[in-house]
């Protein structure tokens, strides 16, 4: 699925809040999720984990925006982007998300050490 398809699916399911920043195919099709698209919630970065289908999996993530996101995929359901950090300089995050059976769960955290709570909703 190309950045094109994601950015079109993800406007299929967005809330009217939710305001789209970037996305990132996923080619190996991590967990049966095509990729992943990076959305502000109000102050709060979010994440959507999105199939084929337009079913998707989300979390946020407490960081404000940053201009430049740069998603990276690193495999097997693991992305990378920019936030801005609590210096207010760029700062790099990893969020995974793990898939076993129904139970889903995400776990986010920043170069410089930051965590953000886990929070899996669908």
């Amino acid at each position: 699925m190309s950045k094109q398809e994601l950015e079109q699916l993800f406007s299929g399911i967005r809330e009217q809040d939710w305001e789209f920043a970037d996305c990132v195919p996923f080619p190996d099709n991590a967990y049966d999720y095509a990729g992943a698209a990076l959305f502000w919630d109000q102050e709060k970065c979010g994440a959507a984990f999105l199939e084929a289908d337009g079913s998707f999996q989300r979390c946020s993530i407490d960081a404000g925006p940053e201009d430049e996101l740069g998603p990276t995929y690193l495999g097997e359901g693991n992305i990378s982007f920019f936030l801005e950090g609590e210096d207010g300089q760029p700062c790099e995050w990893t969020l995974s998300i793990q898939v076993d059976g129904k139970n889903v769960t995400f776990k986010a955290q920043s170069e410089d050490g930051q965590q953000s709570p886990e929070e899996g909703l669908s």
